[in-house]
């Protein structure tokens, strides 16, 4: 059972760039516990939708609250798992894995056993003295999951995470990121293009329009963490292709 005050909320939230409206009366709610899965066509607001609550964008109207109140950016821990997989290319992997730490100024000693813990959980642990260059996407990606979930997250934005990587790895990584993120169970938004991968990784999930992005469809989601060969996964699939094929013309 979600507590209002730990929930996310938007209401009636729009943007618009110049005389282009992006998003469009964007309402929805998420708690702890939960992974909103988002798909929608390209351009349709849903990376714009992410950088307003990672507050990157503050040209919007309706209302964001995060807790009961308004998102407090320096107090509240918002993390952001990109497809670029946001890592410097000069520091080690365990120095990636600590920078946000260092950026909050909190004592990494403090954090330790959360960070043995993630790169354990990852697989990682052996790779804590090479740097970026010398890692595969899917090394880079568990990189970039740890250095997010040492924090204690108050929200966890994904921006199509997983898309640059093969089909193998990709579903590998998926694996390792659900593991972790069932340990503490951050209110979770993550976009994705694809219908399979919002399906295994949401516990709901959201059909967007084409630009103005809105909400067409919310589906509490029957398959989440089911095996990609069960049925249900299968149905759940199904139903969300006949609606995108109905709201996207084909597309």
């Amino acid at each position: 059972m979600f507590l209002a005050n730990n929930m996310l909320s938007l209401e009636k939230v729009s943007m618009r760039y110049d005389t282009q409206e992006v998003l469009e009366n964007i309402s929805f709610s998420a708690g702890n516990g939960e992974i909103c899965s988002f798909i929608g066509p390209s351009g349709c607001g849903k990376s714009t939708m992410l950088n307003i609550l990672a507050g990157n964008i503050r040209q919007y109207t309706g209302v964001v609250s995060l807790k009961g109140g308004a998102i407090d950016h320096r107090a509240m821990s918002i993390g952001l798992i990109a497809q670029d997989y946001g890592l410097l290319p000069w520091k080690t992997v365990l120095g990636n894995i600590v920078l946000p730490l260092k950026i909050k100024r909190l004592k990494v000693a403090d954090y330790k056993q959360k960070i043995d813990f993630a790169m354990e959980k990852l697989g990682i642990s052996q790779l804590s003295k090479r740097y970026p260059n010398q890692l595969s996407g899917g090394q880079k990606q568990r990189v970039a999951i740890a250095k997010t979930f040492i924090m204690d997250l108050n929200l966890l934005l994904m921006d199509e995470p997983f898309s640059a990587l093969d089909a193998i790895t990709r579903e590998e990584t998926q694996e390792f990121f659900l593991d972790i993120w069932q340990q503490n169970k951050p209110c979770t938004l993550f976009v994705t293009h694809s219908i399979e991968e919002a399906v295994f990784l949401g516990t709901k999930i959201f059909i967007f329009s084409h630009s103005p992005g809105k909400i067409v469809a919310e589906i509490a989601n029957p398959a989440f963490l089911k095996s990609r060969a069960d049925a249900e996964f299968f149905k759940t699939c199904s139903a969300i292709r006949e609606i995108i094929q109905k709201e996207w013309g084909g597309t």
